[in-house]
């Protein structure tokens, strides 16, 4: 079942690929370039104490800085943005929404760890994360906006090494606020980097923090990516079809055969429990026959005046205790017989001086059935 989810999934994404490139060549030529080509995004540095933003601009990993921004003089905040850009040549860009905008904050303003969640917490990193935040930092979830990203996945630990960046509320705040006064909805607000000015955070913004133009670009993404979908499933759905027939009649003739085969395997099963029954009661037999006539050929090689107290059999090794004469006769005899091998003495032997005899404890090896 599992090769087949993953086939199926193989065969889907295959043919979404498939499926956006010929909607991208249906897409006009000026219309594709204008979504193809790289996006520009505005930063807004904040800096310190009262002293104004700085105005970037930031393309892939370079970030060009403009100038800084005096808020703090005469007018109107918003126009001197826009005489910067103008100055810069980026006015057309910003009106036609093809500027991203973000605030970024200092560096000393946030706060940085790195927290070790287990592996299983990856499919739901985000309530872990904001459940884990007033144990990782002095910071309350509602106090604070938080980012992270996974720096290291120890698969053999099963462990995650998380970076967890934390800015205070009112930080974030300020920075949306400033956003405000220059008339900005920004798509990101994050913090930068120790030596630069580029990003070294994730997007502190709120989820309702969302540019028009960005929401646009997503529900075209979203609208596109759904039509696929559905195109999709509408393409696989015949084969599949047609595949669940024919599973559905092997699975028939799969379980006739192995009821068939269970039969056979049960009746397998009871001729070799008869088997095993009646081999049992032949080993018994001659197990009990061959001790008969071990115990017999002891008491035919033991000498008039020899008494056994114990005779044990166990394997193809027999011990004796009793008392006689002279043990070390009795050893002898043993080994002269043709049945026992490897006589020894288990225990010393004991005289009793009451009736002069010599108790003995003796062990031997079986050499071979004893005859009829």
């Amino acid at each position: 079942m599992t090769a087949l989810v993953t086939g199926l999934f193989g065969l889907f994404r295959a043919f979404l690929q498939w499926w956006l490139g010929e909607l991208a060549a249906l897409v006009p030529a000026r219309l594709r370039q204008r979504l193809t080509t790289a996006r520009y995004s505005l930063i807004l540095l904040l800096g310190d104490g009262d002293a104004g933003p700085v105005l970037c601009l930031e393309t892939g990993r370079e970030v060009q800085a403009l100038g800084r921004l005096d808020l703090q003089g005469e007018g109107d905040p918003r126009r001197r943005l826009i005489s910067a850009l103008r100055d810069r040549g980026l006015l057309a860009a910003f009106n036609a929404g093809r500027l991203d905008v973000c605030v970024r904050i200092p560096p000393d303003r946030a706060s940085r760890s790195v927290i070790q969640l287990p592996v299983a917490a990856e499919t739901n990193l985000d309530e872990v994360v904001l459940y884990e935040l007033d144990r990782h930092t002095p910071f309350r979830p509602e106090h604070a906006r938080f980012c992270y990203r996974v720096l290291k996945r120890d698969a053999l630990a099963k462990r995650l090494d998380i970076e967890l960046t934390v800015v205070p509320r009112p930080v974030v705040d300020n920075a949306l606020a400033l956003a405000a006064r220059l008339d900005l909805r920004p798509d990101r607000i994050d913090v930068a980097s120790d030596d630069d000015y580029l990003s070294a955070s994730g997007n502190l913004l709120p989820a309702d923090g969302i540019t028009p133009a960005s929401r646009g670009f997503h529900v075209l993404t979203y609208a596109l990516g759904g039509l696929a979908a559905l195109l999709a499933i509408i393409a696989i759905y015949i084969p599949i079809h047609a595949a669940d027939r024919a599973a559905d009649a092997a699975t028939q003739e799969f379980t006739a055969a192995k009821k068939a085969t269970a039969t056979a395997a049960a009746l397998e099963r009871q001729i070799e429990d008869l088997r095993k029954e009646e081999g049992f009661l032949i080993n018994r037999k001659r197990e009990v026959s061959a001790t008969s006539k071990l115990l017999w050929e002891t008491t035919r090689i033991l000498p008039d005046g020899t008494w056994l107290s114990e005779w044990q059999l166990a394997g193809n090794e027999i011990q004796l205790s009793g008392s006689t004469q002279s043990a070390s006769a009795l050893v002898k005899l043993l080994e002269q017989s043709h049945v026992f091998q490897n006589t020894t003495f288990v225990s010393p032997v004991v005289h009793d001086p009451n009736t002069e005899h010599e108790r003995f404890h003796i062990s031997a090896q079986v050499v071979r059935a004893t005859g009829p």
